[in-house]
């Protein structure tokens, strides 16, 4: 395997590492917030802003994963 074959495999396995990393994370945040919710520490308005920005950051973390996949859209 070449230095550059190497170099793209490791990438790729941070990038999935990563985006693994962000799903837990997803997940952990969702859980929280809705639970916060839930019992009243926070309003829906409140737990639905965090959701969005808990969701965005996700998508970010998935476009690096397609991105070092080389799967972005080619529009």
């Amino acid at each position: 395997m070449s230095d550059r074959e190497s170099d793209s495999l490791a990438a790729r396995a941070r990038a999935a590492e990563e985006l693994a990393n962000a799903v837990q994370a997803t997940y952990a945040a969702h859980t929280g917030i809705v639970s916060a919710w839930a019992n009243g520490t926070i309003t829906h308005a409140d737990a639905y802003e965090l959701l969005h920005t808990v969701d965005v950051r996700l998508a970010a973390a998935l476009y690096d994963v397609r991105h070092a996949l080389g799967l972005e859209d080619k529009a």
